[in-house]
């Protein structure tokens, strides 16, 4: 049997450690995951304002009206943060992955970039709509985000560009030099509106969001789909190489949806997504591999030495989702005898939830982001439309992954104490 789970563990990080060690080193990739870490304040303020203004818990409502312009003082924050997003995300976008592209004109391409996405978004001298520049137009801000750059470091390349001596500074270098390609690009972009803004298309925006943004999202945030990016997350992890290497490729898809639920939730209509943000922290305990669990068993279950120090150490940091103490230090890495449970856990606890939301059990997320570093049961206490009733599922989830890693967790304690045995004699 042991034979048996080292091929099975061998086979496993033969197989994951390329895939991830090959994504990681995809520049768009890793550009997308610096960009949604650097916009992650800007989510957390605009949910901050919202939960401040729509918390429904005790009296708090009551506290919140009886404060003058609080609550229009917290939509204003919703519409310049989470209402602005996809704009921020162009921005940040362009300037990092022209950084990893090594464009020295890095800084310059930002103005380019955000004036292309801009010159695609419906607007004239009366106002421009929020419509495309929150959420809906993510994957249109991916989409410019990752051409302007690549489009722009190509015209150079090819010298379509106004080239200076070498004794003007470098900022008067880099717009001379960016002059041409992003004049190229406007006008291509003005052209492309005006023929779809005349044509039963609409525009750029609307042609993304039907043909690219919505399917992706009705795979990545379907039960299945969401499953198997949760699995492959840990078992990259498992392998002892980060989750978010796995995880970042569905983030804009959760933070988008937490999005519209926050959009529903505050205008009180019907909010439309399960799967979100908040739905990934619910149904996670410790975040990816619910490596809470095995550190609190090892901390107050195990009689091993090494895993109950390991379990004694580990057990704080995962309370707060910092799960490499007991990945490292147990260790759950490449350990075939802890890899089943977490691949447990994690289909049971989703299904669990889903079916929940579904049957009415629980409500559906307000769309409130909160910092990835919320405690379980305090997370959905803040972040669920029936927040007691969440909070009561969160514990339940707790106890059926305690069941589930148990016997596991026994039987590698019981392996570490013959060695620990042997080794003192």
């Amino acid at each position: 049997m042991g034979r048996v789970l080292e091929k099975v563990t061998d086979k496993i990080s033969d197989v994951m450690t390329p895939v991830s060690a090959k994504l990681m080193s995809v520049q768009f990739i890793a550009a997308i995951s610096e960009t949604m870490q650097a916009v992650m304040p800007i989510i957390l303020i605009g949910s901050f304002g919202c939960l401040v203004a729509y918390l429904d818990v005790g009296p708090w409502q009551s506290i919140v009206t009886g404060v003058p312009y609080l609550v229009d003082i917290c939509g204003k924050l919703q519409l310049i943060t989470l209402g602005l997003f996809s704009l921020y995300v162009v921005i940040i976008l362009t300037y990092i992955y022209a950084s990893k592209l090594n464009m020295k004109e890095s800084v310059a391409c930002i103005p380019i970039a955000a004036a292309v996405f801009m010159m695609v978004t419906p607007c004239d001298w009366n106002g421009v709509p929020v419509e495309w520049l929150g959420t809906s137009g993510l994957f249109s801000a991916l989409m410019i985000g990752a051409m302007v750059p690549r489009l722009m470091q190509l015209m150079i390349r090819k010298k379509i560009c106004i080239r200076m001596p070498n004794v003007v500074p470098k900022f008067v270098e880099d717009s001379f030099k960016i002059l041409i390609p992003g004049l190229i690009l406007l006008a291509f972009s003005g052209v492309l509106d005006t023929i779809l803004e005349h044509s039963s298309l609409g525009c750029l925006h609307s042609i993304i969001y039907s043909v690219i943004q919505t399917p992706v999202s009705n795979i990545g945030l379907s039960l299945g789909g969401h499953i198997i990016i949760c699995i492959l997350a840990a078992t990259i992890m498992w392998c002892g190489l980060h989750a978010g290497t796995i995880g970042n490729l569905v983030t804009p898809l959760l933070i988008a949806a937490s999005a519209e639920n926050l959009a529903a939730y505050t205008a009180d209509q019907e909010i439309p997504n399960i799967i979100t943000q908040e739905f990934f922290n619910l149904t996670l305990p410790g975040m990816a591999g619910c490596l809470l669990i095995p550190a609190v068993l090892m901390a107050f279950v195990c009689r091993s030495k090494q895993l109950k120090s390991v379990g004694r150490l580990a057990v704080i940091p995962a309370v707060f989702g910092i799960g490499e103490p007991v990945l490292f230090g147990a260790p759950v890495m490449l350990n075939p005898l802890l890899y089943l449970p977490m691949i447990l856990s994690i289909i049971v606890n989703q299904v669990l939830t889903y079916t929940a939301i579904v049957t009415g059990l629980i409500g559906r997320s307000t769309g409130v982001v909160l910092p990835w570093t919320t405690p379980p049961v305090l997370y959905p206490l803040l972040a669920n439309s029936t927040p007691v009733r969440a909070a009561v599922l969160n514990v339940v989830i707790i106890l059926i992954d305690i069941i589930i890693w148990l016997p596991f967790v026994k039987a590698y304690d019981r392996n570490t104490v013959l060695k620990e045995m042997e080794a003192e004699k």
